[in-house]
């Protein structure tokens, strides 16, 4: 009778994700300084299941890329908004998610910011390595929960939510790397740059 052949060690691949998502803080707060042992215990496993997924640093930060410009975080937090809430409460707290977004974004990829803060919806998937260059304002098409914002005051509005977003968006990105706060940024959106009573 022959001995039974080892088993084969399991596949670190079910953790891929998980190990994104505990390492993501970790690389915002230290940069390459983040060791496996770090995103372990963040994320609970072995610090063999780590270095079995992402043997280097690069490949690390390049699957947090990914995961970031999906912007599945952020996208949850626009659809969390309550739509009872004033139109400048809604776009302040959607301004407040779509800077964390770019902001994180910015900082894996080098890319300037001013706020400790990262946006935009794409659907890079973790093992698809997305360019240094990547830029998360280069993109126009708004998440369907930012349109929904605008929504309820569609009638109010000069222009339809459709095109608002979008623009709301480049804007929010574009703030949070000058370092001006939402609520600037949606006194400015909604009031324009004059004041009351300078319209031509």
């Amino acid at each position: 009778m022959t001995a039974p052949s080892p088993a084969e060690p399991p596949t670190a691949e079910p953790h891929r994700e998980q190990l994104v998502w505990a390492a993501l803080p970790l690389l915002l707060a230290h940069g390459q300084d983040t060791t496996p042992a770090q995103v372990a215990h963040a994320a609970g496993v072995a610090e063999d299941v780590v270095t079995r997924t992402f043997p280097d640093a690069e490949s690390l930060r390049t699957a947090c890329l990914a995961i970031a410009l999906r912007g599945e975080d952020t996208r949850a937090h626009l659809a969390a908004v309550d739509p009872g809430l004033p139109l400048v409460d809604r776009l302040t707290m959607a301004a407040e998610a779509i800077t964390d977004h770019a902001t994180r974004v910015g900082a894996l990829t080098g890319a300037p910011t001013r706020v400790d803060h990262t946006h935009q919806a794409d659907q890079a998937s973790p093992d698809q390595a997305p360019t240094d260059q990547a830029d998360p304002a280069d993109r126009t098409a708004a998440p369907g929960e930012l349109v929904a914002l605008f929504e309820s005051d569609r009638a109010a509005l000069r222009t339809p939510p459709e095109r608002l977003a979008p623009l709301f968006q480049a804007l929010a990105v574009a703030a949070g790397q000058l370092g001006r706060s939402p609520g600037e940024l949606v006194d400015l959106f909604l009031h324009g740059a004059l004041t009351p009573g300078q319209e031509d």
